[in-house]
């Protein structure tokens, strides 16, 4: 059973993929794709908010395959934060960042929340999550369980009134009134610069503000000009995408300086605009570090947007698909017709292959 305010959601939302996905239904059928949702309306309610964005993105995962990470549709408030930051390591979750009335349980490992076992929880996380890389799987998961709407709408969790966290010290700690509760975490400061010794450090974080690339490239030659650096290296740490035009000014800058050694930092959440940055810092020569990245460099993205009628969702489409050619190039597939004719071995994962992991 399904109310009639999430049908006409539902109804929104196929109608959209449909019309804007680069492929909507290479993968799965849309025979199949009206079955699965038939069999998992007679198997499950839904009958409010949580339910409604789980089911979906379940269906999405099952649509889209593992290359395709942007389709999703997701609530308002998606991103506001507990207090308690988590993240999987090795499908063990820690509390990696607090508040300060918290901060006497960062580092330590959750065993349950609200008596669920986590590894649970990992498992329904896991099956509302559309990944090529373990990595991405872990950074969503981390997502699903710090945030209070994608923690709510896994199963074990659905109308959950506090926010119980058990450790495997033996202590506990409760989030009484998590609404009230929420919290926005500082990010790292987009295009700052650290110079160390005859290393500079450029913390690339999200491929945004071609303004400022243009200005910070500006200081970078400045120091170029000024004084022996005999390494840059570029932090991609966090970058989850963007406009991938924006970093060519610090490209052509570096291509020009071929005497400096280059080196990439990356990390779980490098992904989309992320990619490109990655690949055009490794043609230049640069030594890639860190650890695997969230996504196959084969992979969906360009996304369009659209609100669903009940004004509560956000639905998110991919529209174009890129993948590497022979040359280690980046090939962009504009139209349905090219990708049905694409060689099946540039459908396939591929991963970014890392010169040192850490």
């Amino acid at each position: 059973m399904i109310l009639d305010l999430y049908q006409k959601d539902l109804k929104s939302f196929l109608q959209f993929y449909e019309n804007s996905h680069i492929c909507p239904y290479f993968f799965y059928s849309k025979l199949n794709c009206q079955k699965y949702i038939e069999n998992y309306l007679r198997n499950y309610d839904i009958t409010n908010d949580y339910e409604f964005i789980y089911f979906l993105r379940r269906l999405i995962k099952t649509l889209v395959g593992e290359l395709d990470s942007h389709t999703m549709v997701r609530t308002r408030y998606e991103y506001q934060s507990l207090p308690l930051q988590l993240t999987v390591e090795r499908d063990k979750v820690l509390v990696n960042n607090t508040i300060n009335d918290y901060k006497k349980y960062k580092s330590k490992r959750v065993i349950a929340i609200n008596y669920v076992d986590v590894d649970k929880l990992l498992i329904e996380a896991a099956n509302a999550i559309s990944f090529s890389t373990e990595n991405y799987r872990r950074f969503i998961t981390g997502h699903f369980l710090s945030c209070l709407d994608p923690l709510l709408t896994l199963p074990s969790m659905r109308n959950a009134k506090r926010i119980l966290y058990q450790f495997d010290d033996g202590t506990s700690t409760t989030i009484a009134n998590p609404k009230n509760s929420l919290v926005i975490f500082p990010r790292r400061e987009n295009y700052s610069l650290k110079l160390q010794g005859d290393s500079l450090t450029l913390v690339y974080s999200s491929s945004q503000d071609p303004d400022k690339m243009r200005q910070t490239v500006r200081e970078i030659n400045r120091f170029f000009e000024s004084q022996p650096i005999n390494e840059f290296i570029l932090d991609l740490c966090g970058n989850q995408g963007g406009n991938s035009e924006i970093i060519n000014p610090l490209i052509d800058s570096l291509n020009t300086n071929q005497n400096i050694k280059k080196t990439v930092i990356v990390d779980r959440a490098v992904q989309s605009a992320g990619l490109f940055a990655t690949q055009k810092m490794k043609k230049l020569g640069a030594s890639i570090k860190g650890e695997e990245i969230g996504s196959s460099m084969n992979h969906f993205g360009n996304n369009q947007r659209l609100e669903l009628p009940s004004g509560r969702f956000l639905a998110i489409v991919a529209t174009r698909y890129f993948y590497l050619n022979d040359s280690e190039e980046f090939c962009t597939v504009r139209n349905r017709e090219k990708i049905s004719r694409l060689d099946k071995k540039y459908l396939q994962p591929y991963l970014l292959k890392l010169d040192h992991s850490f």
